[in-house]
């Protein structure tokens, strides 16, 4: 949902490929991310409502509506939206 070239790493782990950078992962316990040690991940992205709408239309589960941060560096605009094994991943644009 998110780009990247669906690859495995020396042939034999699990990965998504963007341009230098892997994203591994492993299959594990199928349980919410919500309060664990890794709470959720993260993407940035250009069109946050955009990107929103897509994923929605493809299926994907929101968790509440987009909210905008101020902070010292400047204001963020972020919202959620469940992964698989309801993973919460964080859709940011900065």
């Amino acid at each position: 949902m998110f780009g990247g070239e669906r690859v495995k790493l020396k042939g034999r782990l699990d990965g998504v490929k963007y341009g230098d950078v892997w994203v591994l992962a492993q299959r594990g316990d199928a349980t919410p991310s919500a309060g664990h040690a890794i709470d959720h991940v993260g993407w940035r992205v250009t069109d946050l409502d955009g990107k929103l709408a897509e994923l929605r239309a493809k299926g994907v589960k929101g968790t509440g509506e987009p909210r905008l941060l101020a902070l010292a560096t400047g204001t963020i605009h972020f919202g959620f939206v469940e992964g698989p094994a309801a993973t919460r991943i964080e859709v940011v644009q900065r």
